[in-house]
């Protein structure tokens, strides 16, 4: 069975998401098929990690509005090239990228102009690929 997508507004926590499901006091998450606890995370202001609805590639964040989390791993445009870095934060140089291609150099907040999460795709299923699942 192929996969599909399936388009809506990404929400900015879990009281906000149209999968959030309400029973007696508790709330259900209908995307990932389990109870959001309020000990694990604060459901009115954070969106989980293993949140499956995740902001399309083609939803930059200006850097200048949001800074990601520290050590999360995200493409940036700096100077209009797209690079892969992982967010070092506040260090000894002020904020910074550090680029993850192997020479890890160091990007400057400052040239940054946006930034979006990374995102591992699913791996390509060909013909053979299908072929063996059936069997």
């Amino acid at each position: 069975m192929g996969k599909g997508i399936i388009v809506v507004d990404t929400p900015e926590n879990c009281l906000n998401c149209g999968c959030k499901l309400c029973f007696d006091r508790s709330y259900y998450c209908g995307a990932k098929a389990r109870f959001l606890d309020d000990w694990e995370f604060d459901i009115r202001n954070e969106r989980p990690d293993w949140c499956p609805i995740k902001p399309k590639n083609d939803e930059w964040i200006p850097a200048e509005e949001k800074m990601p989390k520290d050590g999360e791993l995200v493409w940036v445009t700096e100077y209009g090239k797209v690079k892969r870095a992982y967010y070092a934060g506040e260090t000894k140089l002020g904020r910074v990228f550090v680029q993850t291609d192997g020479w890890h150099k160091i990007i400057e907040e400052k040239n940054v102009s946006a930034w979006q999460p990374d995102y591992i795709p699913e791996p390509y299923i060909g013909k053979e690929t299908q072929k063996e699942k059936r069997q």
